[in-house]
């Protein structure tokens, strides 16, 4: 009898060992596997689905007062190998304010087709200079109008969004960096950084690159083809390094800029000119371990000064005798100046310093 209370016993707590096991299996892991994940990326949003309903999600790391990079892997379904630079750059801890997109593309990565879900090249299907044509599942299709594609307009709503100061874009296959206009400093910077061709070309019609250098001012928006095939870890390493490197100079010459006391005249009927230059220019102060000499008298050749016009300040008489005042003491040392040059010229030679 008590062999058989014994048993009865055991078996029961076995059940009830089996229950709350099977309870904690359905409760306590789920959520354990969801603390994993969100430790392993923390910074991961969704942007948005492709016309297929796969999802489009951008991984944000490093530091958010930093400089503000945009790395697209993949954007046409064939030319992929970015995706593993993007997936290396997930892992980084750098004081960049990195996002980075994988792929925008998931359904014509999915088909193993160039465009997306229908038959349009994203790449093409941007505002900046758009031309029509074609029909869908055409090489170079560029849709019906600009925008018309949910993956291109998830595109443009994130560079609108975090204003990035530089994007890169991975293509495939010719092994070079394309740049034009404003973003050929960042271009050649690029392309030094990594070891690779730089290819100084107009942009496209409706690509990505051309709609962000017209619509984002004070941005660089540049072209990465790599080589065909998967990356090696080396070359992924290299790509790696350029991104770092590029956003590291940015970096730099906005902290040198930004020390630096502005620089001001007083012109014509009392407004304020300041000096400024383009993005080019800005960016030939180059920090980063490649050739910084030569890239910095090229750009400054390609990019001049310019002048920018604020508005004029309002002040009354008090206001404008501190002009006055101003422009008095500037003409005293400007004569001044001109007379010791004047008589230095003039001061016999054996009497020079």
């Amino acid at each position: 009898m008590r062999s058989v209370k014994r048993s009865l016993i055991s078996s029961v707590g076995l059940a009830v060992v089996i229950v709350a096991g099977a309870g904690w299996a359905n409760n306590a892991a789920p959520r354990s596997f969801e603390s994993a994940s969100a430790l392993r990326n923390p910074r991961s949003l969704l942007l948005g689905r492709s016309e297929e309903g796969r999802p489009i999600v951008a991984v944000r790391v490093g530091d958010p007062r930093g400089t503000r990079v945009l790395v697209v892997g993949c954007i046409h379904g064939t030319e992929c190998a970015g995706i593993a630079v993007a997936r290396a750059l997930e892992r980084l801890r750098t004081r960049l304010d990195l996002w980075i997109v994988p792929n925008l593309n998931p359904d014509g990565y999915a088909r193993g087709t160039r465009q997306n879900g229908r038959g349009v090249d994203l790449n093409a299907n941007w505002s900046s200079q758009w031309e029509g044509g074609g029909r869908p599942w055409d090489t170079y299709y560029p849709g019906p109008y600009p925008f018309s594609e949910r993956e291109t307009r998830i595109g443009r709503n994130l560079i609108l969004r975090v204003r990035p100061r530089v994007t890169i874009w991975f293509h495939q296959h010719m092994d070079l960096v394309w740049a034009w206009g404003p973003s050929s400093a960042a271009g050649r910077i690029y392309a030094r950084a990594a070891g690779m061709r730089f290819y100084h070309h107009h942009w496209l019609h409706g690509t990505a690159t051309n709609w962000q250098n017209h619509h984002l001012p004070g941005s660089a928006s540049l072209t990465v083809e790599l080589p065909a095939g998967r990356l090696t870890p080396q070359q992924v390493r290299r790509q790696v390094h350029a991104v770092l490197a590029l956003g590291a100079t940015v970096r730099v010459t906005q902290t040198v800029r930004e020390s630096r006391p502005r620089r001001a005249r007083l012109g014509h009927r009392g407004h304020e000119h300041v000096h400024a230059r383009t993005l080019g220019a800005r960016l030939a102060t180059d920090r980063a371990p490649v050739h910084r000499a030569a890239d910095g008298a090229r750009f400054r050749r390609e990019y001049q000064p310019a002048w920018v016009r604020l508005r004029p300040r309002s002040g009354g008489a008090d206001e404008d005798a501190r002009r006055g005042r101003i422009r008095s003491a500037r003409l005293d040392r400007l004569g001044r100046a001109g007379d010791r040059k004047l008589g230095a010229r003039r001061r016999p030679k054996s009497h020079r310093a």
